[in-house]
């Protein structure tokens, strides 16, 4: 599903939020944080809210030198358009790092393949002395590729130059298997920091304007209270705040 129309549902869900009323008592709140759609409810809330504040509420009540009524409006589309791209990373997050471990399991099991072949081809004690050839390390006791995703991926390129040149292209873990390999993982890593590079900067985008729109907000209820200081609860009520807090 393409981020626009993720952002389709997210205005759409917004929408159907209206006024939100907290309708719980305190015993009755849950005390996990609830999400609607891969995004926080507070973060839909808020923005529902906002919206109201900007269709309800008159000119007179913004102050001009921090954030007019336009102004709020730019930030109601920003803030709108930040949580649809958060929540459309979101959705990518699970499945790339997984792979990468499916594919890091798989490659590990039919190392020890190559391993039997350079065993045959030399014996078992002059082996070893072959395996840096092929991306094979010492570690922990033990002969294997490396943990970490950038020393894979040069065991991988290793791999695939030293089964031709000692001569087992032609095996069933040979050329075909380890460069059909190296594609495969060096397409999942791309891809894995791709997302994770998607999903901090679209946190940080969701966060900036979650600020500014609170912020905007609470200049909001200050005017308020200080014109209406006999009823500001219900003027701000006719506005769209619901809570007393968000």
């Amino acid at each position: 599903m393409s981020f626009e129309e993720f952002s389709e549902i997210l205005t759409d869900e917004t929408q159907e939020l209206g006024s939100v009323t907290d309708t719980t008592t305190e015993t009755d709140k849950p005390t996990t944080k609830r999400t609607t759609a891969w995004l926080p409810n507070t973060d839909v809330e808020l923005l529902s809210l906002s919206k109201n504040v900007f269709a309800n509420c008159a000119e007179m009540y913004f102050p001009t030198v921090f954030c007019t009524k336009a102004q709020l409006n730019v930030l109601n589309e920003g803030y709108t358009q930040a949580l649809g791209q958060k929540q459309y990373s979101n959705t990518r997050k699970p499945r790339t790092g997984g792979d990468a471990s499916v594919l890091e399991r798989e490659m590990n099991v039919n190392l020890e393949r190559v391993k039997e072949y350079l065993n045959e081809e030399f014996g078992a004690r002059r082996a070893p002395e072959h395996f840096g050839a092929f991306g094979i390390e010492y570690i922990n006791r033990t002969y294997k590729f490396p943990r970490n995703r950038e020393g894979i991926l040069n065991s991988l390129r290793l791999m695939t130059s030293a089964i031709v040149e000692y001569g087992f292209s032609d095996r069933k873990y040979g050329a075909v298997y380890w460069t059909g390999m190296l594609s495969s993982y060096q397409s999942v890593v791309a891809e894995t920091y791709t997302t994770s590079s998607d999903i901090t900067e679209s946190t940080l985008s969701k966060n900036h304007y979650k600020t500014s729109v609170r912020r905007a907000l609470r200049s909001v209820v200050k005017v308020v209270e200080a014109n209406h200081p006999d009823d500001y609860a219900s003027q701000l009520r006719i506005m769209g705040f619901q809570k007393e807090k968000y």
